[in-house]
Formats: C-alpha cells, structure tokens, sequence
C-alpha cells in the first residue's frame, strides 16, 4: 500500500493510505527513536484505510513516522507484504481562540494559545470567512494568513467587510527536518472551535 497521509486529531494519530489490490488486510506501525518500532492496529478488511494511534494522544511535541504493510492469505495463512513508505507527523496539541474583537472599522483582533499541553508550533494559520459553511465544506471558500514563531499569539486581519459577520478558526504548524535526509515535513494541528465576530 502507499501512505496518503498522517494527521493530529483529537484521537491522537489519523493514519490514512491507499488500498492495495489483492489485500485481506493491512498492519499499521509506528516508529519513534527512543520507543523503536510498535504495531498500531490489525485491520481485516481491505476497504478499510484509516485507523487512529490513540496511545499518542497526550504526548505532545514528540516525532512519529507512520507505514503500512498489506495482509494476504497463502497456503491458508496470513502473511504480511513490504512495508509502504514512511509518513512523519509532530504531535502537536490543538488550537484555542482566546478572544477576536473588532475595534475598529474592517479590522477583526485575534488572540489565541495552545490548549493542552506545552506549545510546540513553529507558528499558526487563521482561515476566515463570510459563513460558517466556507470554513468548514470541502470546498468551501475562504482567506488565510500565516503567522510565523511560536510566540506570536496574537493578530489583526484588516480590510474584512464592514458590518458583517467574519468566522475564523486557527491551527498550529511545526516543522520537522529529518536529521538524515535533510526533508522538510510540515505537520498541522487540529483545527480550533469556531468563532463568530462582528466586523464594525
């Protein structure tokens, strides 16, 4: 199977790949320097490509590179193919917006922290929008802006609609470089709750 992607989750780990043809199933595993090699999950069904790592959920700020391997039945017996290539995610704890006000015309102040845990972002993405359905519908529409360095825990989006409603949401970022390769893997928290704010 092929990996297709890794994600923070309020579960803990959300690992996702491709089906492979001839499958029964597929065995999923995490690999941490210090902890070694741990098998995540058995699934016995070929359609099924996602599972989660729960027994991460509160160890954040630790690096976990996630593959798979796809089950097949020979002579009777269950037997386990190559493994898929490696996936890297940084467990990164969710997103609280701790206030967004307007105070003055067309601007919308946001402030935010970390909400579990010890922060470990490298820095934070707010997506807004006019309705709540563009924030969150696959192909919804919507505005980002990035803000770089864990420290910076506050923002003014300017020149937003005056008079009318603007929902924001907020996720952290860190990224990782793999010591051996020298790969940059950007790895993404949850997203925060909702919020709602007034434009002036």
């Amino acid at each position: 199977p092929v990996m297709k992607a890794v994600y923070n989750s309020t579960k803990g780990g959300d690992i996702r790949w491709n089906k492979a043809n001839g499958a029964v199933g597929y065995a999923v595993y995490r690999f941490r320097q210090a902890d070694g090699t741990k098998k995540v999950a058995t699934i016995n069904s070929v359609n099924t490509l996602q599972c989660y790592d729960t027994e991460i959920k509160n160890y954040y700020g630790r690096v976990y590179s996630y593959y798979v391997k796809a089950l097949y039945k020979k002579n009777g017996k269950t037997v386990a193919g190559p493994a898929s290539g490696r996936l890297t995610l940084q467990r990164l704890a969710p997103m609280e917006i701790t206030s967004a006000q307007s105070s003055s015309a067309g601007n919308v102040s946001v402030k935010y922290k970390c909400a579990a845990g010890s922060n470990k972002a490298s820095g934070y993405q707010i997506q807004y929008a006019a309705s709540k359905n563009d924030l969150t519908a696959r192909k919804g529409t919507y505005k980002e802006v990035t803000v770089k360095g864990r420290k910076n825990l506050s923002k003014t989006i300017k020149s937003l609609s005056r008079g009318k409603t603007c929902y924001l949401r907020i996720r952290a970022y860190v990224t990782y470089t793999n010591s051996k390769t020298g790969k940059q893997t950007r790895t993404w928290s949850q997203y925060s709750n909702i919020t709602k704010v007034n434009v002036k």
